[in-house]
């Protein structure tokens, strides 16, 4: 149900991946993917995912935004 909410704001296509319960989410379309990297930019912790991230921002000549430390109150 997120992927086809995602999919509604966004555009896209979902596909089933044979052999497991899994779904793949594929965007291709500049506009939604601009859109996705504007949105998810600065919420992203994982180191990894981050360094895709950057990588990313940098071949569409955007900033990528730090996240903001996590502290006691935050949940």
């Amino acid at each position: 149900m997120l992927l086809e909410d995602i999919k509604s704001k966004l555009g896209g296509s979902i596909y089933k991946t044979s052999g497991a319960k899994a779904y793949k989410y594929q965007l291709s379309n500049l506009k939604g993917l601009m859109d996705l990297v504007l949105r998810i930019n600065g919420l992203i912790r994982n180191p990894i995912r981050m360094l895709q991230l950057d990588k990313v921002c940098k071949h569409y000549g955007l900033l990528l935004k730090v996240p903001n430390k996590l502290t006691y109150n935050n949940g």
